[in-house]
């Protein structure tokens, strides 16, 4: 079975249940930040750079 399938049914799993998802919200926007700092990096010559890449990242609350 994928990771993402495993994944699909932990969230319904949680949904149907009322408990607490092995991933956050946040895990998953810290893990899009990540993508988009490597992407950046990338397009800037594999330079250094700062995270949080999404500035939202640090005062969103999910």
């Amino acid at each position: 079975m994928s990771r993402l399938v495993t994944a699909m049914r932990d969230v319904i799993d949680c949904i149907g249940s009322g408990k607490q998802a092995a991933c956050s919200g946040q895990d998953g926007l810290a893990a899009v930040d990540i993508a988009c700092a490597l992407c950046e990096s990338v397009a800037q010559g594999n330079s250094r750079v700062a995270l949080p890449l999404i500035a939202s990242l640090s005062t969103c609350q999910i």
